[in-house]
C-alpha cells in the first residue's frame, strides 16, 4: 500500500481509494486475523484523519461493503473471505492462503 496516495495492490490491479476506505484497510491490515469491533474503527478513523468526519456503525458497514466493491469487484465470496464480518461484532482481514 501506498499511503501518500491512497492507492493499494490487488491481484496486480492499482486501486484507489477514498480517505475512510483507506484508513479502515489501513487498520485491517496493520493487524490480521484481529477482530476490530465498529467502535475501534470509528476511533481510528477519527484519530487518523487530517478531516473530521461523522462516522457511525452504520457508516462503518457502508464502508467495509464499498471496500470489498472496489477491491474484489468481479467475486463478491472472495471479498467476504478476505474481509470477515461477525454478527454484531465486527471486521477483521484474513491471513492469506496460497489458494487465494
Amino acid at each position: 500500500m501506498i499511503v501518500e496516495i491512497r492507492l493499494c495492490e490487488v491481484f496486480g490491479r492499482e486501486v484507489h481509494l477514498p480517505p475512510k476506505e483507506f484508513l479502515v484497510l489501513q487498520a485491517l491490515i496493520d493487524k490480521p486475523e484481529r477482530f476490530f469491533s465498529r467502535e475501534e474503527l470509528i476511533n481510528y478513523i477519527q484519530a487518523n484523519s487530517e478531516e473530521e468526519y461523522c462516522v457511525n456503525d452504520r457508516t462503518i458497514d457502508t464502508i467495509v461493503k464499498r471496500l470489498r466493491q472496489r477491491l474484489f469487484p468481479k467475486d463478491p465470496a472472495l471479498s467476504k473471505m478476505v474481509i470477515q464480518s461477525i454478527y454484531k461484532g465486527g471486521y477483521r482481514i484474513a491471513r492469506p492462503r496460497e489458494e487465494l
